[in-house]
Parts: C-alpha cells; structure tokens; sequence
C-alpha cells in the first residue's frame, strides 16, 4: 500500500465517528432553538428493552446549555435549557 493511501486509511480509522443521534439532535437544536452545538458532555448511552436511550448535555456555541433525553431511535429527543440557578442543571 502507498504511504499517503496508509496513511490515510489509518487517520480514518482512529477518527471517531460520530453517532447517528448526534447529527439527528444537532439538526434539532438549530431547528428548535438556534442553536449551533459546540459539543456533548455527560452522556450517556444504554440499550433497555431493546431500545438505544441517550441522554446527552449539548452546549451551544453562544454559551446556552441543553439536556437532551431520546428514549427511542424512532422519536425525537426531549428538550430542557437549562438556566441560570444556583442548583446545577
């Protein structure tokens, strides 16, 4: 194999994919809420009665914050922002 052709293959497989739900609730929070995701902390993905549940934080680039939960791959996520309080969110 060429290097260059090598060396492509191995930065794709040490890429990390990203899921499926995560483009799905990207799309949903710019449709929703206009907001553009920076990135996901504190998820959590399961597998309960045979369903993919993610529950997921998405930070918007302009500094809002959302928890997202999807219980079912055939649903949408449910949305809560969280706001400013002294309990964290």
């Amino acid at each position: 194999m060429q290097p260059v052709l090598l060396a492509l293959v191995m930065a794709m497989i040490a890429w990390p994919a990203q899921a499926d739900w995560e483009e799905d609730l990207a799309a949903q929070l710019r449709w929703d809420y206009n907001c553009q995701v920076s990135f996901y902390s504190g998820v959590i993905e399961r597998v309960i009665e045979g369903n993919l549940v993610v529950i997921a934080k998405a930070h918007c680039e302009d500094g809002r914050l959302f928890d997202a939960t999807q219980r079912n791959e055939l649903e949408e996520f449910e949305i809560n922002e969280c706001t400013p309080t002294e309990q964290a969110c």
